[in-house]
């Protein structure tokens, strides 16, 4: 099975795994999450990780994050605070 890494160059790479992603064909669990979580990455300065924690996160009505990672400074609707 092919592994698709998501670097920083995410915007090289967020068109073409959408497209995979979004295949209608493919059943992908909680495909939705994945699609909003490329996006963000593909628009901000985030890690994909932390892209998808916070779309994880609004899905689930939870608007705060305990971390050291700025990267959820830069995120929309969610509040950042540290340990």
């Amino acid at each position: 099975m092919p592994v698709v890494v998501l670097t920083s160059k995410g915007q090289m790479t967020v068109p073409k795994v959408s497209v995979i992603v979004s295949t209608r064909n493919i059943r992908i669990p909680d495909k939705d999450i994945i699609l909003d979580a490329l996006f963000l990455f593909g628009r901000k300065a985030v890690d994909y990780i932390d892209a998808y924690n916070a779309v994880f996160m609004k899905h689930n009505s939870i608007h705060e994050a305990c971390s050291y990672d700025r990267d959820f400074d830069l995120i929309e609707g969610i509040n950042r605070e540290e340990p």
